[in-house]
């Protein structure tokens, strides 16, 4: 039962999934060891062009500020293959599941208008040599939603 001394940075989900902070360092380390800390996964295919958009839970709160809410959660995007490395390791963060599942989605619609923006030029450059690229969604993997969801 170590104690972080003085802690106020370290949070794990309670059982309806929301943030609670937690002072003793072998429950916190058990609990992001083992929980599931993933709130959205989509992995999305353009042409040649893989990436993967992630929103998880940090267990850490990331506000540098030192006032305000704790940033808790946080969305990535990684380019598995492909040369859009402008949007490799794009980064937001939330203080909220909430915020974070909506910064999700649009963080997708920012992923998907970068790959069409980059289509069209490709497109209107190499026509008619080209076929038009599609997008397709590879994986997607949502929690099931909690009742505090809608707040």
């Amino acid at each position: 039962m170590a104690l972080f001394s003085d802690n106020k940075y370290t949070y794990i989900l309670d059982k309806n999934g929301k943030p609670k902070l937690c002072t003793e360092a072998d429950i916190w380390a058990r609990k992001y060891e083992t929980q599931e800390r993933r709130l959205a996964y989509d992995e999305l295919l353009f042409g040649v062009q893989r990436f993967v958009v992630s929103t998880v839970f940090l267990g850490m709160d990331h506000n540098l500020t030192g006032s305000g809410l704790p940033v808790l959660f946080e969305t990535m995007v990684f380019v598995l293959e492909g040369d859009m490395t402008a949007l490799d390791e794009y980064t937001r963060r939330y203080t909220s599941k909430a915020e974070a599942l909506r910064g999700h989605k649009q963080t997708m619609r920012m992923v998907k208008l970068s790959f069409v923006t980059a289509s069209n030029k490709f497109e209107k450059k190499n026509a008619p040599k080209t076929a038009p690229h599609r997008m397709m969604l590879l994986k997607q993997s949502r929690p099931l939603p909690s009742a505090d969801d809608d707040k």
